[in-house]
Formats: structure tokens, sequence, C-alpha cells
């Protein structure tokens, strides 16, 4: 489901006693303001049945905020050939599975998050990617997005996916005239931008979130953290992040955490 100004989160972290500390709050704190989550034990979501107890415990928390919305995540391989679809297709049956697996501790995601997804269209890569996305939509989860990361992903993918993440780049890489450009209004609200190694203020965070907004995009991250551990920690900034969407979704209920 596509929603107005969704916060995405590669939570790539693992769920040690405090590490999801900074997001439960945020969760807390913006009870209006909807967070997509990406869920990655292992790169998918592991070899088990189910992942270690400190994936489940940390699941389970993050199922109890009604605005968080779990991903779960699945490599498509840039829909490369038959045997990656239906890795995809298995990976997705064990995150459908969770819930059956361990329901007393509401093990669950809603949706998935499809990451190295196709840029281009072509006949193959579009019916690889409608096949896996359709089986997540059977197995109940429905929220669908696509990682591309590139400005000249096919507009054809809007088609599958609630949202498509049209550009994952630096902040010093970010070309605002060039991504308005290519991708058209009617596009925008299911478009998400994820910006890493963001090196300036806070203020200028500020700006740059109120911009993207201001234009359109539905769904934004931005770390200071740069590559290749952007997405291992929280950011510098990830409060203030946080604070500026959710004002702008209009949080009237805003609650203090310490």
């Amino acid at each position: 489901m596509v929603l107005p100004y969704m916060i995405l989160v590669p939570l790539y972290i693992y769920p040690n006693a405090t590490s999801w500390n900074p997001l439960y709050e945020s969760l807390a704190a913006y009870p209006n303001t909807t967070f997509n989550i990406v869920i990655n034990p292992g790169s998918g979501p592991g070899p088990n049945p189910l992942p270690d107890l400190g994936y489940i415990d940390g699941i389970a928390k993050l199922n109890k905020y009604n605005n968080s919305n779990l991903l779960g995540y699945v490599d498509a391989n840039y829909a490369f050939d038959p045997p990656s679809a239906l890795k995809a297709i298995n990976q997705i049956s064990t995150y459908a599975n969770w819930s059956k697996a361990d329901s007393a501790q509401h093990i669950h995601v809603n949706g998935i998050f499809f990451d190295d997804a196709p840029i281009y269209y072509s006949d193959f890569a579009y019916g690889y990617m409608k096949n896996i996305s359709s089986a997540a939509r059977n197995m109940s989860l429905s929220t669908i997005v696509f990682n591309p990361g590139n400005l000249n992903t096919s507009s054809r993918y809007y088609d599958l996916a609630d949202y498509l993440i049209i550009s994952e780049d630096t902040f010093a890489n970010l070309n605002e005239t060039l991504l308005l450009s290519k991708t058209p209004r009617k596009y925008r609200k299911q478009t998400a931008l994820i910006i890493h190694g963001f090196n300036a203020t806070k203020e200028e965070q500020f700006h740059v979130v109120q911009k993207f907004l201001s234009d359109g995009f539905g769904g934004l991250f931005i770390t200071t953290k740069a590559h290749p551990v952007e997405y291992f920690s929280f950011s510098d900034l990830w409060s203030d992040f946080v604070s500026i969407i959710g004002t702008i979704v209009g949080v009237g209920n805003r609650k203090d955490t310490k």
C-alpha cells in the first residue's frame, strides 16, 4: 500500500539488547508515521525456518507498533535466470511461514523488499519480477518494494511494485534536477530514495527532506554513514531525520522518549 511520506529503514543491524533502540523510540514518538523496515537476517531469511532468537525477539517487539511495516529482504539478482527466481520464491515462502512457525511471538513480515531489481525493461525481466512479486502477494505479503537504485529504471516496473527505489547513492552524487526529470510526477508517490554518506549539517538535512517530499516523492532514507557500512548502524542524524518527516506527516501527539 502506498502511503504519503513513509520512512524506509534498511535495518541490517544485528538486534542485540540495545542496537534497535533508536528505531523503537522513533516508532513510539511518531505513531502516525509509517516505517517500512527491511529485515535481513542473512541475505534473506536465513537457512532455517525461523531466524535466531535475537531476531525473533526484535521482530516481535517491532510488530507491537502499529506504524511498523516489516519487509523481508530478498535478492532479485537483477532478474538474471530462472534458478534465481526459484530461490527468491523459496525465501518469500520462508518469510510467509514465520507467523505459522512461531505464532506465539508474533513473528511476521508484511511485504518483501526486492534488492538488485532490474533497471531496464525486457519481457523476460518484467515477467521474472511479476512472477516473484505475485508470489509474495499470493502469500499475503502485500507491500512490494523494488530496489534497482538507478535513475534509468524503466517506469514499467511501477505496475508491479508499491515503491521503486530509483536512487541509492551518496549525497555528493545527488542530482536533484536529473532526479526530477527522470521521475514524472504521476510516479513520485511510488518513488523512494536512499541517500548515504550524508556529510552535511542537520539544517541541510532538513532542507533536503523538505524539498524531496514537497516534490512529491513518497519515501526516503538518509544516513550519515558511508559505504561499505552505511546500513549497519544508525545515522548520526537519525533522530533529526525522523522528526522532520514525523512533523510533516502532521503528528499532533508526539510522545517524548528518554
